[in-house]
């Protein structure tokens, strides 16, 4: 007689083994050391991203100072970028025969007026300091030389970036 559930040779089947996978206490114990190395990092990663915000937003300031000294260059009328630290604000301008008009921007096709706290990239951006010369403003000639040499300082949260203009040649520089 054929027991059931036997094999051909009349040997019971092995018990089944189940496939091998974590145990739930393993899970928890995992997930709570990942969790606790997140919050441990998360100081180190949002300075980092306000050091990388800070930096980018002043290099685009850069970039838009290094525009009005090629339009200088460009169209030889004087151009220049005028800071106003208690409106949080900068204005991009040329001269129109004694007195200087608004550029229009060449991406937004508007005035080229920027007022930091109207933007959202702009979140917490502070215009703390800006001196050239005697001036809140840096202007430069038709060859592409500034007035003088001078700075420009923001600062994000506790990230502080300078742009520096050179006094002779012009070149601006993010620190």
């Amino acid at each position: 007689m054929r027991r059931t559930g036997s094999t051909a040779r009349g040997r019971w089947p092995r018990a089944r083994r189940p496939a091998p996978a974590f145990t739930l206490a393993e899970l928890l114990i995992v997930m709570f050391l990942i969790s606790t190395l997140a919050v441990a990092a998360l100081p180190s990663i949002s300075a980092t991203m306000e050091h990388m915000t800070a930096t980018g937003l002043a290099r685009e300031i850069a970039t838009d100072m290094r525009y009005a000294q090629t339009l200088a260059v460009q169209n030889g009328v004087r151009h220049r970028v005028s800071f106003w630290e208690p409106g949080q604000a900068y204005a991009v301008r040329r001269e129109d025969g004694g007195s200087w008009t608004l550029c229009t921007h060449p991406i937004t096709k508007r005035e080229w007026r920027v007022a930091l706290g109207e933007h959202s990239r702009y979140g917490g951006l502070t215009l703390k300091d800006s001196q050239f010369g005697a001036d809140d403003y840096l202007y430069w000639d038709a060859l592409g030389s500034p007035q003088s040499g001078g700075f420009v300082t923001f600062t994000l949260g506790s990230t502080t970036r300078t742009i520096r203009v050179a006094p002779l040649s012009g070149k601006i520089t993010v620190q």
